[in-house]
């Protein structure tokens, strides 16, 4: 089974799946930054860039979110399930109601291509107790528990560096904890 996390937010969504026990992360950025050239060497980590010049907030969060289920589609296999945070979001930089809407988009085309019953939603604040203990925890906390999964991985190794999270990673973290929330409960 493969299993899917999902931490959706407009300026850096990030995915996790894990697949036969190997672990892959993606996220999305609207430029290119020395960061995002330096995670994407790392194997098992894409992220891609998706502008949103030029573009009204539906067609950028069309296309970000095709870009998304692009990676995924290319990334499972036929039995994959979903977790994703349910409808509590933080209002750091994003406005509530373009959350809902880009969230909203995602969620469709996601329950279009693999069906109602293979999407899974967790409370934000459950997620954070699960990782960290804490239902209320911050970004670092958060990287603070992966790290000290001590995860074998490109990706791993490269937060295990880290005293402070930045996007795209703390997403890629948060995807990943979301993930793992599921897992624990299957």
């Amino acid at each position: 089974m493969t299993l899917v996390g999902i931490d959706f937010s407009i300026a850096s969504p990030g995915i996790t799946i894990e697949k036969e026990g190997e672990l892959f992360y993606y996220a999305v950025q609207r430029k290119e930054s020395k960061l995002v050239r330096k995670l994407n060497m790392l194997n098992n980590v894409t992220i891609e860039i998706c502008s949103n010049e030029g573009l009204t907030p539906f067609q950028y969060y069309d296309k970000m979110t095709d870009m998304m289920l692009r990676w995924i589609n290319s990334n499972i296999g036929p039995n994959a399930i979903f977790a994703m945070e349910d409808w509590i979001y933080s209002l750091r930089g994003n406005s509530l109601i373009d959350i809902v809407y880009a969230t909203s988009i995602f969620r469709y085309k996601l329950i279009k291509k693999y069906g109602e019953d293979k999407l899974n939603f967790y409370a934000p604040s459950h997620i954070k107790k699960f990782a960290t203990g804490k239902g209320n925890c911050s970004k670092d906390e958060m990287l603070f528990a992966f790290n000290r999964l001590k995860l074998n991985t490109p990706f791993g190794q490269w937060c295990h560096k880290m005293s402070k999270t930045e996007k795209p990673t703390e997403d890629m973290i948060d995807s990943y904890w979301v993930m793992s929330t599921m897992k624990s409960e299957l």
